[in-house]
């Protein structure tokens, strides 16, 4: 999901997310954690298939103390209730049981942190309130005594203008990740490049210096997926707004992801097309070549198409040409 890829793209830098935390955490929290050993550990606690269904970014940070430490599991999120907390809870709870198998069972447990970025509409006065009690009316019910060490934090863009996003001490790639979760969904396409363009100043930002243009297309993936803005118009928008800080540069790097975009969309139609009608003529797909199909390029899927007109077999459609 392209959310999914913003978010974990900008929020993956320890830097981002100590900025982040430190500008949302309660002040006691913030004043205890040691930030500058604040580092990633999703790949320590979940990985392979666990990792696929667990949080989607984890943190690690030594407490000022230099005995404890916190875990920061980081969500997103576009509904938020009651149920919501159970989900970092189970994260939690793996977390703690994980910490004791990969730090050994006499390490002192850490203070584990959900972190749910909550990006959708305005919630009721009692939403969050209940989403925070969570962690203590559910130890009973998986296992674990009253004090477990859990606590879940809500940052509730809902409940933040624009004008108090773009004015959070965060780096210019965080600030605008945030923006586009919480303010561009549910708007026209003018609407949308009206916001961009109030967000020019961050967008030169975000988009400058080393992975500015991985940011670019991580961006332009959420935009073009989210919202009803055309390919064309946000390629347009970005020349605009860049084109004084990065000139011929930019102009061909919007080209680059226009063509890409165009290339990515045909050769996706082609493939599917293929499959369906070697589906319809042959009954099933056995013997297709997946990964030849998968690499494949837009000419050589059409030569494909066209044989399925006259093949007697599955392997005549994808033979080499002779």
């Amino acid at each position: 999901m392209p959310h999914d890829a913003l978010f974990q793209a900008v929020f993956r830098s320890p830097a981002a997310v100590a900025a982040w935390l430190q500008a949302i955490l309660p002040p006691a929290v913030v004043a205890a954690v040691a930030w500058d050993t604040l580092e990633e550990a999703s790949g320590r606690f979940f990985c392979g298939r666990l990792r696929r269904h667990e949080a989607d970014l984890l943190f690690v940070a030594w407490d000022r103390d230099g005995v404890h430490r916190h875990v920061f599991v980081l969500e997103h999120k576009s509904r938020l209730h009651r149920r919501t907390a159970l989900q970092p809870l189970r994260y939690g709870v793996r977390a703690l049981e994980r910490w004791s198998e990969v730090e050994g069972r006499a390490a002192p447990l850490p203070l584990v942190h959900a972190v749910v970025a909550y990006h959708g509409r305005r919630l009721a006065g009692d939403v969050l309130a209940q989403v925070r009690s969570v962690p203590a009316a559910a130890a009973g019910a998986v296992g674990l005594h009253a004090s477990l060490r859990f606590v879940v934090h809500v940052d509730d863009l809902s409940a933040c203008t624009e004008a108090e996003l773009l004015a959070r001490p965060l780096p210019a790639r965080a600030r605008l990740a945030l923006l586009l979760l919480q303010h561009l969904p549910r708007k026209d396409p003018d609407a949308v490049a009206s916001a961009l363009l109030r967000w020019q100043d961050v967008l030169r930002e975000a988009f400058g210096g080393d992975g500015g243009r991985d940011v670019l297309e991580v961006c332009a993936s959420y935009v073009l997926q989210g919202t009803p803005m055309s390919d064309e118009a946000f390629c347009r928008l970005v020349e605009q707004v860049l084109r004084v800080e990065q000139g011929e540069l930019m102009l061909t790097g919007a080209d680059r992801l226009r063509m890409e975009g165009q290339t990515r969309g045909a050769l996706d139609a082609r493939r599917e097309t293929l499959l369906a009608l070697v589906q319809a003529k042959f009954g099933s797909l056995a013997g297709v070549p997946f990964d030849a199909v998968e690499a494949a390029s837009v000419q050589l899927l059409q030569i494909w198409l066209l044989r399925v007109l006259t093949a007697q077999r599955v392997e005549d459609v994808f033979a080499p040409e002779s």
